[in-house]
This record gives structure tokens, C-alpha cells and sequence, in this order.
């Protein structure tokens, strides 16, 4: 989200995450002291599974609201987090923008210092800015989405409107081909007839539904100018990641498969309802689906508690939480919706929302753009 001042919006959230009463609430639990005693705070030197970026953690629906302890990320994880959260950070500058330039400074150089930017659409009020762009480097093709710009009305009704429908086509066509259960496919049917499949954030999803027509052309447009694409990359911050999520899951169905999909969201709001977040899950986990997936929380950050669970959100799994803005340290959280992670906290500071990200500030205008920021 967009950020000059905080203002403007603090009692809104603050009013809001009066919801945090809906959490599982464990008195012997201190999870606003960063890091847990115990964690080792550099990334191991052995090989672990979190060194596997290509390999989500399988879901457990018993590890809901889980209480196992965080797990430093591997090398491997952190440098393509450290990767996305530069891409993150280029669609909110002006050169970006306005000239269609991948030559925003650091956070361009950081992400691919060839980059190219062949597609942008948004305003910057009621619809985020996006780009479509060409990474040599990486060899893919990536989809980045802003944040919701929190000055303008239209932008907090973008985030505000908490009312739950049902998904568009696209999405729910990933969800029925990839987010069934393989060892009980009928039994995984019969649950989404009867919930009639999940829901989602309707300010999310009437947002994502504006833009998506364009972002699709554009990503078939590039694909087909770059043969030798090797994977699809989607990156966003806050509104831009919930808008990302949504196209990742339409671009499965709307694309295709013939090339591997790299998620990679920044101080992500929750999207789904339950049976939707469940869904998601076990699109990530299907090796079909060929998509591996992150979603990063910062510290007090108070985006990821929306919407609130006491309205019937949740996220989906794999978060990563950067539990002190003055320490590099990164934990894997597993399960989903993990207490020793951002779901713990309940002290909120609204500018924890910007980063930084693996040294990386998303949001804020003008920080380390050249030619400045954007709107």
C-alpha cells in the first residue's frame, strides 16, 4: 500500500484489528519479542528442505492456527525472496510508471539490470499500477502489482470491502483442476458443491477483475515475443499481492502449465475464506500445478490481518515473517496461520507495512527510485 502519511488511515485499521480477539489466544505465549529464544538467527550451513524453493511444504489441515516453532529459511529461499522484494518495489516508480522504463535504480538493478517493461495499466487510485516485463537474466516473464493507495477513497474501498463472492472463472477452474485432493478426489468434489467451491475478498477481486483482461494479453503478448521464457514470475505488495494471487490462479487455467509459475508476495492481506485458502494450498502442493509460492510478513505490520478472521478469511500456507525490523533474521512458518508468526502479533505499526523486505523498502515514494516515485 501506498504510505505518505499514516494518519490518514491508522484509526481505520486500528478499528478494525479490534478483530484480533478472534485469535487462538495462548497467555503463555510472547510472540511480540522477536525471535524465539532457541532459533539459530543465521541461515544454516547444512542443506534443509527450505533450501528447496521448488518445493512447498505439503499442508496439514490439523497444523491450522499452529503452534510449532518457525524455522530459519535457506539460502536459496532468501535470495529468491530478496529478489522479489526488489521486483516488488519497481512498479512504484515513476520512470516505471510513466516512461516505461526498467530503469528505476536499485530496486531495478537489483531485479534484473536488463529488465525490460513492455505493459503497464493502472491509475494509482482506484486501480494499482501494473506491469508486465521481460527479465533476461531470470529468462521469465513477470507480472508485478502495487499496492492500494490509502489517500484516496477509492483505494481504501479497494481494501475495505470485506463482502465475500464467489471467484471468477479462471480461478475457479485452477481450483477444481489442481486444489482437489488426490487421495480423495470425490470426497474433495463434494465439499466444493456444498460450499459452492470458497470465496473471496470482493474488494480484491473486483479490483483484480478491472485489469485482468489486459494483464492476460500482455503476458500471452510477451510470452510469444520470448520463446525463450523459462518460467512465469508474479510479484506484489499488500493489495498488489492479493490482486497477484488471483492472477496466478487465473493464469494456471487461462495459460497454462508449459511453464513453471514463481509467487512472490510482500505484506499480503488474507484472500480467501476458509475452504478457498484450503484450496490454494493444495494448488501449490499439486506438482501439476508446477507453481511455488511465498508470502512475506513484516514484523507489526497490520495488512496481513486482513481481512480478519472473524469475518471468515484466511491465508493460505508457506508465509515467511521477518519478526525484527533490525535483524535479518527470516523464519519459515509452518502450518497455516501460525501463532508464532504474524498472526502473534497484535501490537500494530502501520509502518512496518513498507518494509523493509530483505533490505528492501516497498511503497514509501521515492525511496531508492530513480527519477523518483510514482503515484
Amino acid at each position: 500500500m501506498r504510505l505518505k502519511t499514516v494518519s490518514s488511515v491508522t484509526f481505520a485499521l486500528t478499528c478494525l484489528f479490534g478483530a484480533s480477539s478472534a485469535l487462538p489466544a495462548d497467555p503463555t505465549l510472547d510472540v511480540r519479542a522477536a525471535p524465539q529464544a532457541g532459533l539459530p538467527q543465521d541461515v544454516p550451513d547444512t542443506k534443509t528442505a527450505f533450501d528447496e524453493v521448488s518445493d512447498p511444504i505439503p499442508f496439514d489441515k490439523q497444523k491450522l492456527f499452529s503452534t510449532e516453532p518457525p524455522r530459519p529459511i535457506g539460502q536459496a529461499l532468501r535470495q529468491r525472496l530478496t529478489f522479489g522484494a526488489n521486483l516488488a518495489a519497481t512498479v512504484y516508480c515513476a520512470r516505471v510508471q510513466n516512461q516505461r522504463e526498467f530503469n528505476c535504480g536499485a530496486p531495478c538493478e537489483q531485479s534484473d539490470p536488463d529488465g525490460q517493461v513492455l505493459f503497464v495499466q493502472g491509475d494509482g487510485y482506484s486501480d494499482p499500477h501494473q506491469s508486465v516485463n521481460w527479465l533476461p537474466n531470470e529468462k521469465a516473464v513477470s507480472v508485478v502489482v502495487q499496492g492500494a493507495n490509502l489517500e484516496d477513497l477509492r483505494g481504501l474501498f479497494n481494501v475495505l470491502a470485506f463482502v465475500p463472492l464467489p471467484p471468477a472463472n479462471p480461478i475457479r477452474n485452477t481450483l477444481y483442476t489442481f486444489g482437489s485432493n488426490a487421495t480423495d478426489p470425490i470426497a474433495s468434489i463434494i465439499s466444493i458443491l456444498q460450499n459452492d467451491i470458497s470465496t473471496v475478498h470482493g474488494g480484491f477481486l473486483a479490483t483484480w477483475a478491472r485489469s485482468y483482461d489486459k494483464t492476460l494479453a500482455a503476458t500471452k503478448t510477451a510470452l510469444g515475443a520470448h520463446p525463450e521464457a523459462t518460467k512465469i514470475i508474479v510479484a506484489g505488495h499488500s493489495l498488489g499481492s492479493a490482486i497477484g494471487l488471483l492472477t496466478l490462479l487465473a493464469f494456471l487455467s487461462d495459460i497454462g502449465t508449459d511453464l513453471p509459475y514463481e509467487y512472490l508476495g510482500y505484506g499480503s492481506p488474507r484472500v480467501f475464506s476458509p475452504l478457498g485458502a484450503d484450496l490454494v494450498n493444495n494448488v501449490v502442493s499439486n506438482p501439476s500445478a508446477r507453481t511455488t509460492y511465498h508470502h512475506v510478513h513484516h514484523n507489526n505490520d497490520p495488512v496481513p490481518h486482513l481481512g480478519p478472521i472473524a469475518l471468515n478469511f484466511l491465508h493460505a500456507q508457506n508465509e515467511v515473517f521477518l519478526p525484527d525490523t533490525d535483524s535479518p533474521t527470516a523464519l519459515f512458518c509452518p502450518g497455516v496461520e501460525n501463532i508464532n508468526c504474524s498472526l502473534g502479533r497484535t501490537n500494530f505499526t502501520v509502518n512496518d507495512h513498507a518494509g523493509p523486505y530483505f533490505g528492501r523498502i516497498i511503497g514509501r515514494d521515492g525511496v531508492d527510485c530513480a527519477g523518483g516515485g510514482g503515484v
